[in-house]
């Protein structure tokens, strides 16, 4: 049973300007130093515990400015998925959702941790 998921899309490079990418796309980023941040979803949206809906908002927030990211310097970008679950971890994700991330061109990472 999964208990939480924590979900963001983490960007990182040497010339990379949290603060341009937050004015250019209206973001609001997380864990920000120069060179590297987090886009997370918004708190309403995390707070409801509904990891898919959490997915589907970054997946349509960086397909929207996936190149403005580029742009404002980010080398390296990945979506990155902490399941946490009790019991057993079962996970699915559907076709279009998985096609949407296809098309960013990033690597996808997830992570189970049994708590």
């Amino acid at each position: 049973m999964t208990i939480r998921m924590d979900i963001s899309f983490t960007m990182r490079g040497d010339s990379f300007s949290p603060e341009l990418l937050e004015k250019k796309t209206g973001w609001t980023l997380s864990r920000k130093d120069f060179g590297s941040a987090d886009l997370c979803p918004p708190i309403s949206l995390s707070n409801s515990n509904d990891g898919e809906e959490c997915l589907k908002w970054i997946v349509e927030a960086v397909h929207n400015y996936i190149n403005t990211v580029k742009e404002c310097g980010a080398e390296e970008s990945y979506l990155d998925i902490a399941v946490y679950y009790k019991g057993q971890c079962n996970m699915a994700f559907e076709p279009d959702l998985l096609r949407r991330i296809s098309e960013l061109n990033v690597p996808f990472l997830i992570s189970c941790y049994e708590d």
